[in-house]
């Protein structure tokens, strides 16, 4: 029909229009970019933390160790103690340890 033919028309034309104006929005580039790297003082804190972590992490003893460390390469507690060949509450118990030892080591007694 000649009336749904001109509405399917006039339909594409607004579509059409509504993208070209959206490609079409314009940003003014700005004299100063902000720099995404952080402050050297924040990148000095960062690398301190990261040092004292991986210390604590290798004065755990072995077996508290090896669970620490596969936990911050993001392996599940389900997947490290399938690693480990130990039960998932063992690999829990050992994860909570390692935590509570490097707590302590940070000066937090919490």
């Amino acid at each position: 029909m000649l009336k749904t033919y001109i509405a399917r028309i006039t339909q594409n034309i607004c579509v059409t229009h509504v993208r070209r104006a959206l490609v079409r929005q314009a940003q003014p580039l700005s004299d100063s970019l902000p720099d995404p790297a952080p402050a050297p003082d924040e990148a000095a804190a960062h690398a301190m933390r990261r040092a004292r972590l991986v210390e604590a992490v290798r004065s755990l003893p072995e077996n508290l160790k090896a669970v620490a460390s596969l936990y911050l390469e993001d392996m599940p507690v389900k997947d490290i103690a399938i690693a480990l060949g130990i039960s998932e509450s063992n690999a829990s118990v050992r994860l909570h340890r390692a935590k509570s030892a490097i707590r302590l080591s940070f000066g937090d007694p919490s």
